[in-house]
Parts: C-alpha cells; sequence; structure tokens
C-alpha cells in the first residue's frame, strides 16, 4: 500500500470525529476513506483508524500497529478542539500504544506535546518534562526515557513493592525513605549494573534533585509554599510569598510563579502541573 500521507490523516481525524459524534457510520466513512484513498490503506487499517478517535477521547489505548504521524495529529486536535479534559485521555491512550511498542521517539513527541499544553497525568510527566529543561546539563531523549524506564520498572528489576508507584512519588521525606531501602537492598548494585550499566542510580539522583516543596492547604484549598527541601536534606524557610501569578521561567517550563523571600532574598518558586521548581540550580 501507499504512504500515509497528510491529507489522508486530515481525512481520517475528520471522519472519525464524525463517527464518534454519529453523523455518519463507521462503514460509510470507511467506505469514503477508501475510495478516496484506494492505494493507500487497508479496509481494515480504515476502519481502526476511524474508531482512533473515540477510543482516544476514552484515554483507551491499543497494541495495533498505528502511525506515528497520525498519532501526534489526532492527539494534538483532540487537545485543542476539546480541552484539557479529553485531551489529557487522548495522551495517555496514545502513550500506552508508545510504551507499548518502546518507541522512543513517539513518546518523546508526546511528552514534548504534553508539556506545551500542560497536561498532567502523575509525577511521571513531570519529571520528562524537568529533564527535558534540566539546567545543568542537555539529556537526549533515549537517556531520559532510559531513567523513566528505570523508576518504571525498580520495583520489578528489585523484587520489592511500595505502596505508590515510584514515580508518583512528590515528598522528598518519602521519596528519601524508598531511596534509602532501594540502596540497602543487597540486589540493589547487581540490578543497577545489569540495566544500563547504573540507569537506576542516576534516575534515583536526579530525581530526588527535584526540588520537593512542603505545602499546607489553606481554608480555601490554596497551595501555600512553606520551605523548599534541597537535595542535600537542608530546609529553607519561605519566609513570605509577595505575589502569585502565570508566569513563564527562563530556565524554561512555565506555571503558577509564587515570588518568595528566601532567607531575605527574593526568589522565583514555580508551580508547574504536580511539581515545585525554583528558577535557579542553587537554593
Amino acid at each position: 500500500m501507499g504512504k500515509m500521507t497528510q491529507e489522508l490523516i486530515e481525512d481520517l481525524y475528520i471522519r472519525g470525529k464524525a463517527v464518534n459524534k454519529e453523523e455518519i457510520s463507521l462503514k460509510c466513512a470507511t467506505e469514503e476513506i477508501l475510495n478516496m484513498y484506494p492505494d493507500n490503506i487497508h479496509e481494515s487499517s480504515a476502519q481502526f483508524y476511524l474508531s482512533l478517535y473515540s477510543d482516544l477521547i476514552k484515554g483507551k489505548g491499543s497494541t495495533w500497529n498505528q502511525n506515528s504521524d497520525l498519532l501526534i495529529y489526532y492527539v494534538r486536535h483532540i487537545i485543542e478542539e476539546n480541552g484539557k479534559s479529553d485531551g489529557t485521555k487522548a495522551y495517555e491512550g496514545a502513550l500506552k500504544f508508545a510504551k507499548a511498542k518502546s518507541r522512543k521517539s513517539l513518546i518523546a513527541s508526546l511528552e514534548k506535546l504534553a508539556a506545551e499544553f500542560e497536561l498532567s497525568l502523575n509525577g511521571r510527566i513531570s519529571f520528562e518534562a524537568w529533564l527535558n529543561m534540566f539546567p545543568e546539563k542537555k539529556y537526549s531523549e533515549s537517556t531520559i526515557y532510559r531513567y523513566v524506564h528505570a523508576l518504571e520498572k525498580a520495583e520489578e528489576w528489585l523484587g520489592v513493592q511500595f505502596t505508590k508507584p515510584i514515580l508518583d512519588v512528590t515528598g522528598i521525606e518519602e521519596f528519601s525513605d524508598i531511596d534509602n531501602h532501594i540502596k540497602s537492598l543487597p540486589n540493589y548494585e547487581a540490578v543497577n549494573q545489569q540495566h544500563g550499566h547504573g540507569d537506576l542510580s542516576a534516575a534515583l539522583t536526579l530525581y530526588k534533585k527535584y526540588v520537593d516543596v512542603l505545602t499546607v492547604m489553606g481554608k480555601n484549598e490554596v497551595l501555600k509554599p512553606v520551605a523548599v527541601l534541597w537535595d542535600n536534606g537542608i530546609k529553607y524557610e519561605i519566609d513570605r510569598v509577595l505575589q502569585i501569578r502565570n508566569k513563564a521561567s527562563s530556565v524554561g517550563g512555565c506555571g503558577l510563579c509564587y515570588e518568595c523571600v528566601i532567607q531575605g532574598q527574593k526568589r522565583d518558586l514555580y508551580f508547574e502541573r504536580t511539581r515545585w521548581f525554583l528558577e535557579s540550580t542553587k537554593p
């Protein structure tokens, strides 16, 4: 069969959306696509891609082989047209496929799309986004994938189970307990060398460096940062919050910016989706 062209992708998306809205039957939409692109797509593939729109907005993934450009197009347009709720589900469904097939390039493209539209599923997204903009070093897409994969598979590799996935841990104290436990295991060194010759230890170190902020919930359920815990264990009290506004960071990323006074110095502290970061590599 011929190539999956941009025009075919757009027509599949338009008709897939119409099928979801019951404006046209799947059978009629399939016939239209086959008549328009007789040399480009099989009937079974046309039916799959026409049904994919409905599956994505429900967050469903599939192991059926899929075109990466088409997936990115679908997810982007679902976000733009339907908003973050459906967009996040579409992103989740596409990511399930990309992970199942170990498509590193597609995973990276989906992560960039998620960062662009500030989508959030769990800690994993923020960690990857942070690695993409880490100010001290530029990490390649393959390295980022390996580090995230190491944290995802750590429990399986080590033969342990925690109360939640490592990438869902948001508190520095909770993570430190997990980190210490992992490194005390008798098989830790062997596992660390077996998988990427140190990927797990590097991933744990980087995850810990992602500064976490102690927060309390006020009466109106507004997040109020009260202190910063740096990766060396030192706690820096926040004297006061001067103002809160949406702002892009000069080191990359964007979100809710808390202009704070920390030890007498004005610092910008950002809350981006599910994580906090300071606009600096030093406290």
